[in-house]
């Protein structure tokens, strides 16, 4: 019995610490929403080349945006993209992620160099990362883009080359 206990205990293990990196893996198309300086445009162009995630053009066939912000202007956002179904407007459900009522001490108004993958159905962020942000030139702005790719791909399963 007590055998059992280290291979149990590296089961939860494993469960517990792949949970994130599967969700993440999960996530096939994006939808990068606008930012500071055009650094969208950068980013979707790399993303596409790098073949990362299909980028699309409409927020509702996406998995995951890809945004400078989070908080109630995300939110906000978020809920003009994506309206709630009819049923959920009529029954008066309320995302548990929304947020709610917030101080204003805690609201992000700004973006200051922190890019965030968030998960269009739990809404979670499930990935983020800061880049300083001061080159705002098209060649600072592919810089800065490539170096946010090169992260993000850690997420991704590396694929098989094609036969």
């Amino acid at each position: 019995m007590l055998a059992l206990t280290p291979i149990f205990a590296a089961a939860v293990a494993l469960v517990c610490f792949s949970a994130v990196p599967a969700r993440a893996a999960d996530i096939r198309t994006v939808y990068v929403m606008p930012m500071p300086s055009g650094l969208d445009q950068h980013l979707a162009d790399r993303i596409t080349r790098g073949h990362l995630y299909q980028v699309v053009t409409d927020p509702r066939a996406a998995d995951a945006f890809l945004t400078s912000r989070i908080g109630p202007v995300f939110e906000q956002s978020m809920a003009e993209l994506l309206p709630p179904a009819a049923e959920e407007k009529e029954t008066g459900k309320k995302d548990a992620g929304s947020g709610g009522n917030m101080h204003s001490a805690l609201k992000s108004t700004t973006s200051r160099g922190t890019i965030f993958l968030v998960e269009v159905k739990s809404r979670q962020v499930v990935w983020s990362d800061f880049e300083k942000t001061g080159d705002s030139s098209p060649q600072g702005l592919n810089r800065e883009a490539d170096r946010i790719v090169k992260k993000l791909s850690s997420l991704t399963p590396k694929s098989a080359p094609a036969k």
